[in-house]
């Protein structure tokens, strides 16, 4: 019997459910130069609210901005949606113009992405995951994902979503990686970060 809480992954290893594990510390994010991101944003951000986007200067060897996407945040009738503002060419890429949620054919990984936007918006913190797929030998591939809210007050107006795409074991290519994704993923970790 298997205990609680614990599900079989797509490589046979039992692992946790994905849960919302509240605030991380920026330590919990293993790139370093999305951490560079974060402690950078969180720098910027005060008491009164949200960073301007305008302000936020990472430097330039900070994190490889083919890898980004700049998300504005639209809110009409208290129904928030999400529109690509800027796509890194590493994202158009591996997404093509699929960068538009609806667009992505994957409802299980559309509401991974959506999750992740929602949350930053909503609670105006960041919010780092990491997502894992399987290669075609069914070893893991992980993406970092930091999502950084920018705004006025507490109403975030963009998201700039940063990612990293690795394997220790596993292979991709940067044009089917997506496809591994959208085949089959699932949440390992996720929260915000502190």
């Amino acid at each position: 019997m298997q205990p609680s809480g614990l599900k079989e992954s797509f490589s046979g290893v039992r692992q946790a459910d994905a849960v919302d594990l509240g605030m991380l510390s920026v330590q919990a994010v293993k790139s370093i130069s999305l951490r560079h991101l974060a402690m950078t944003w969180r720098r910027l951000r005060s008491d009164s609210g949200l960073p301007n986007f305008d302000d936020f200067q990472p430097g330039e060897r900070s994190h490889d901005l083919n890898r980004t996407v700049l998300w504005r945040v639209k809110e009409r009738d208290s129904v928030r949606s999400f529109a690509p503002a800027f796509k890194g060419a590493h994202i158009l890429e591996a997404f093509g113009q699929r960068v538009f949620l609806e667009m992505i054919a994957s409802q299980e990984l559309r509401d991974i992405i959506t999750s992740g936007l929602e949350s930053c918006a909503e609670s105006c913190n960041a919010i780092y995951m990491t997502i894992e797929a399987p290669d075609p030998e069914n070893r893991p591939i992980e993406c970092e994902r930091l999502l950084l809210p920018f705004g006025e007050g507490r109403i975030a107006k963009y998201i700039f979503a940063a990612i990293e795409v690795s394997s220790i074991v596993g292979t991709f290519d940067r044009r089917t990686v997506v496809k591994r994704f959208e085949a089959q993923s699932r949440i390992t970790l996720c929260g915000r970060i502190g």
